[in-house]
């Protein structure tokens, strides 16, 4: 019962409302029982039913559960100005994401999205093999969590994503290195990704602040040495905070609930290939 809730709500985008034949056709579940469950849930407030057309939404009972003590959520908060200092200097587009399993998940992002052709926003969920906060996160992460990351399955989202187990295992240990991962067109052809890690005393990562850039832009150095400044200040403001570190899979859905998106994966642009690995 509580997974084909989830699959529910999980069908939901911010902007969309859906009716209950198309739930039904995103989940897979039964008609009857996708009624039943709708009903309950608008009973209890986490959808609501528009009186009008019948459709089903988010609801507002969801970002008030999600608001109670979310450790993401005080983390996005505390990366906020940190996060809007890097847009304002760059005019980029500046994200915070963890890692949960082989996905990450992005908290924030701060921009205007017509400034770099951007496929992410806030709340969705990205495997952590294709993008640079994702990377960075598996350079940081315990030995066991950086095996599952590399060995987890690989999908083609442009033709410059790189697939290949050996290659991104070099990516990892440089970043390992030099404490940043840049990569160019992974995404979109169009840019780049350079990401950091926010670590915590015992040298593990809890969270990647990262910017998005045009492929042709220049100063791409001082990008990365900015952000790298941002990631050690991030991680004092969380020290000073004392914020703990966000491992819970049941905060996690809280966050993706509480940010109203689709907390969909991600999927490989048409004509792409995913790797059987």
């Amino acid at each position: 019962m509580v997974s084909r809730v989830a699959m529910i709500l999980e069908s939901f985008d911010s902007s969309v409302e859906l009716s209950a034949s198309e739930i039904g056709r995103a989940t897979g579940i039964p008609l009857p029982s996708t009624h039943r469950i709708l009903q309950e849930l608008v009973r209890v407030g986490f959808l609501e039913q528009d009186e009008g057309s019948r459709g089903y939404r988010l609801g507002l009972h969801l970002w008030e559960l999600a608001r109670r003590n979310s450790t993401h959520l005080e983390l996005r908060d505390a990366a906020i100005p940190h996060l809007e200092r890097l847009q304002s200097q760059f005019r980029c587009i500046a994200q915070l994401a963890v890692l949960q399993g082989t996905d990450i998940v992005y908290l924030e992002q701060v921009g205007d999205p017509s400034s770099v052709p951007n496929v992410t926003r806030a709340g969705i969920r990205l495997p952590a093999v294709a993008c640079s906060p994702g990377l960075v996160l598996a350079a940081f992460s315990s030995p066991d969590r950086q095996q599952e990351v590399l060995n987890s399955k690989k999908a083609r989202f442009t033709d410059h994503t790189v697939v290949d187990k050996g290659r991104l295992q070099e990516i990892v240990l440089k970043a390992q290195q030099e404490h940043s991962v840049t990569v160019d067109g992974w995404l979109h052809p169009e840019t780049s990704g350079i990401a950091v890690p926010v670590l915590m005393s015992s040298g593990t990562a809890i969270a990647s602040c990262s910017v998005l850039v045009r492929s042709d832009s220049s100063g791409r150095n001082a990008i990365k040495e900015q952000l790298m400044l941002t990631g050690r200040e991030l991680a004092k403001t969380i020290k000073t905070r004392r914020i703990g570190v966000p491992d819970s899979s049941l905060e996690m859905l809280k966050m993706r609930l509480r940010s109203l998106s689709s907390s969909r994966k991600i999927r490989p642009a048409p004509g792409t290939a995913a790797d059987p690995e």
